[in-house]
């Protein structure tokens, strides 16, 4: 069980990390006036945040994964907005697709 407690605190990190680091480098230096460009990298990091916690999934068994990727799309969907929750669902899907496995029809 060891091994899931450390792909669970990986996943954690995944989204932790790169809001501590817009919140840094982008928030603080006041270099966020213009509310499009904003709402585009924080797609843009929503995005990568999704595809990183399924990218490492969290392994109780055999044949069940477990990740957080949906903690990202609800955190978007309520603070950046309708687009930016539907380009998480898009890449969600697009994700899934790609990575195969179960539930994934070809």
């Amino acid at each position: 069980m060891g091994i899931g407690l450390e792909a669970l605190l990986n996943n954690f990190l995944f989204i932790l990390i790169p809001l501590f680091l817009y919140q840094i480098f982008w928030v603080d230096k006041n270099m966020g006036n213009n509310a499009k460009q904003s709402k585009l990298l924080q797609t843009l990091i929503m995005s990568l945040m999704i595809i990183l916690c399924m990218s490492f999934p969290v392994k109780f068994g055999p044949d069940f994964l477990f990740d957080l990727r949906h903690i990202p799309f609800i955190l978007g969907a309520l603070y950046i907005g309708y687009p930016a929750a539907i380009t998480a669902f898009i890449v969600i899907l697009s994700y899934r697709y790609f990575i195969g496995g179960d539930g994934v029809l070809r």
